[in-house]
């Protein structure tokens, strides 16, 4: 993190701040020295911490996940955290999302805003989906997490030996791969073109993060190995097919 940009940036307007652990899109596990100089901007300046924390569970040998909110009593209670089973289980379907608001007068804010909404009611089968996930998937959760990774080391093998110019922030965390596609020299209507339409793979736009994403693409490799072969061979012939043209 760039602490001192984010202190640069800071006003008296500042109320909140978004952070997102593990970072989507680069996949980024904030150290705890990282999470604990935020939290102590954040509490000095008065500002609240809204922590997205959905790709918890998914994190990548040599790395730890550390809840924000777990640092200390006062960034619990200057924290809220929001997550949900979505990601990890594959059930987004079922829309649920919870929010761990330790400090009352926060929660009571949050809540009564929730009900103003009617955006806080869950069915039994969400609630029941959400207990299984949590209560009995741990032996599937840790072979998810052996199987990504195995997908993971070998995206990111397989660019770095066949496809020259696309670099690959590798994750620590999360299911999906940042492509940094700007050795291409495309504008990003062409590097859309050339995934879309020439490799015919359905990658997400850089540019949906901001405008810091301009020449990347956001690859998801939560999906059968040899599904992501076929994905990694088809974008290999289109990027070959540049250098033919030229």
């Amino acid at each position: 993190m760039d602490f001192d940009d984010l202190t640069a940036k800071i006003s008296r307007n500042t109320k909140m701040l978004l952070l997102c652990n593990p970072h989507n899109p680069v996949g980024r596990v904030w150290k705890r020295h990282e999470l604990e100089q935020l939290g102590r901007i954040c509490v000095a300046n008065d500002i609240l911490l809204i922590a997205d924390e959905i790709h918890d569970d998914i994190i990548y040998s040599g790395h730890h996940h550390y809840p924000i909110a777990n640092l200390g009593e006062e960034l619990a209670n200057n924290t809220i955290t929001l997550s949900s089973p979505g990601k990890t289980f594959n059930l987004q379907g079922m829309q649920m999302g919870y929010a761990i608001i330790p400090e009352p007068s926060i929660k009571k804010v949050f809540s009564d805003q929730l009900a103003r909404n009617w955006v806080h009611l869950y069915n039994p089968l969400t609630i029941e989906a959400t207990r299984a996930a949590y209560q009995e998937g741990e032996e599937w959760l840790n072979d998810l997490l052996a199987y990504l990774e195995q997908n993971r080391d070998h995206l990111v093998d397989y660019i770095h030996k066949n496809i020259p110019g696309i670099d690959v922030i590798v994750p620590d965390g999360t299911y999906i791969c940042w492509l940094d596609c700007r050795a291409l020299s495309l504008s990003q209507v062409e590097l859309r073109d050339l995934m879309t339409n020439k490799a015919k793979v359905g990658l997400n736009d850089g540019m949906s993060f901001g405008t810091g994403g301009e020449g990347f693409q956001r690859l998801n490799f939560a999906c059968p190995g040899s599904t992501l072969e076929e994905g990694l061979q088809r974008i290999s012939d289109a990027v070959k097919g540049l250098s033919q043209q030229k």
